[in-house]
């Protein structure tokens, strides 16, 4: 089977289409192991999804910090694996203003998705782009990653908990944008903390709305950026530590 039917085959199974617009969190060294060449594969997802909107994350929250408050859009590496990073380079036509949870694109709404988000304080606040993600109820793919990579799930966090979740300082860098025109930037930190995000896969499949796939071997999951938004927050609503794992629960420090 050719790369471009398995990839056809492969978001058919997620319910990405034409026009789909997806946020891609991946680890690639899998694929890459069975010979698949990032490019070919981004190419392959860009044609499948034709006018619709192509996004990954372009983090930067190890490089950019106190001895380094520069966040550069062109030039600032991402820090979330080698698809990311290929994708931002050779793909991407924007990317989303913020010193340490950036978000790069290509598509119909990728400058509205990503346009706003140097407006927030927090890493994943109502103007970043996973929060217009949801908003637009785009799809989130995740290849070769579990739910602990899920970044959406910081913004109910960063909403309705910011005492709980986030640092209380507000640190500040300055942004360069693609023309070379600076701007101020300014956002706290996440705290690190023992969390579950496991919890709410495992009750939005149980709903029947989360897509298990496979590609040569590689596990994926896939579900509505809104309908995993409004869980997380209703379960925040309900209980404020919901995000934390609890005794006996699956836990990751992040």
């Amino acid at each position: 089977m050719s790369c471009d039917i398995k990839i056809r085959t492969f978001l058919d199974s997620h319910l990405i289409g034409e026009g789909s617009i997806i946020l891609v969190h991946s680890a690639f060294k899998n694929l890459s192991r069975q010979g698949w060449k990032a490019e070919a594969f981004i190419e392959g997802v860009l044609a499948h999804i034709g006018g619709g909107t192509l996004l990954m994350p372009a983090m930067s929250w190890r490089s950019v910090n106190r001895d380094f408050p520069i966040f550069d859009e062109l030039v600032t590496p991402s820090i979330t694996g080698a698809l990311t990073e290929v994708f931002r380079l050779s793909f991407a036509t924007a990317r989303s203003l913020h010193p340490t949870h950036s978000v790069s694109g290509i598509g119909a709404l990728s400058s509205h998705i990503l346009g706003a988000h140097h407006l927030d304080q927090v890493p994943v606040g109502r103007n970043s782009p996973h929060a217009r993600l949801a908003d637009a109820d785009g799809r989130i793919l995740l290849l070769g990653v579990e739910m602990d990579s899920c970044t959406l799930v910081h913004q109910a966090e960063g909403e309705l908990a910011p005492e709980i979740y986030l640092e209380a300082e507000i640190e500040e860098y300055t942004g360069i944008r693609r023309d070379g025109s600076r701007i101020p930037l300014r956002t706290r930190r996440t705290k690190r903390l023992l969390r579950n995000f496991w919890q709410f896969e495992e009750e939005l499949g149980q709903l029947g709305q989360v897509r298990y796939a496979e590609i040569d071997g590689v596990f994926s999951r896939s579900f509505s950026a809104g309908a995993m938004n409004r869980l997380v927050m209703q379960r925040l609503t309900e209980d404020r530590l919901a995000c934390v794992a609890k005794p006996g629960q699956r836990a990751k420090m992040m």
